[in-house]
């Protein structure tokens, strides 16, 4: 029991010789920002690409959750393929009463962004370039 004991503080001290040498690289090595942006070729890859981005913020912040919705007359029919698409996967249900929960739309010249918000605050958005929209 002893020897497993003075093995295991052995290993846990030596733990940094198995780092490299050197100086750490230069920048920013906390927190990883998207470098690039996200090239979208045709419409399915914009609603497929915004279904995904949709569903992970809706499970990890409301799944299951009421959510009304806001659209402009624009982005009114692929918010709700979106969102149709996303609420499959998340539980989430379109009410068009007051909803703590709210996804709004937007389509301005050639950019797209939805966007959720918890009672009138934005908590996520994502906008995509989007010329054939």
């Amino acid at each position: 029991m002893k020897k497993i004991l003075i093995l295991l503080l052995l290993a846990g001290m030596t733990g940094c010789c198995w780092l490299p040498s050197g100086d750490p690289p230069p920048g920013n090595i906390l927190y990883n920002t998207t470098q690039n942006k996200v090239k979208i070729a045709k419409p399915s890859d914009a609603v497929e690409y915004l279904v995904t981005a949709l569903t992970f913020i809706l499970l990890e912040k409301c799944p299951g959750e009421r959510v009304s919705m806001g659209m402009d007359g624009k982005s009114a029919e692929l918010a709700m393929q979106i969102f149709h698409e996303s609420s499959r996967i998340t539980g989430n249900t379109m009410t068009y009463d007051d909803a703590d929960w709210r996804v709004f739309s937007e389509l301005k010249e050639k950019s797209f962004s939805i966007s959720l918000s918890y009672k009138g605050e934005r908590i996520w958005q994502e906008t995509l370039d989007c010329p054939f929209f």
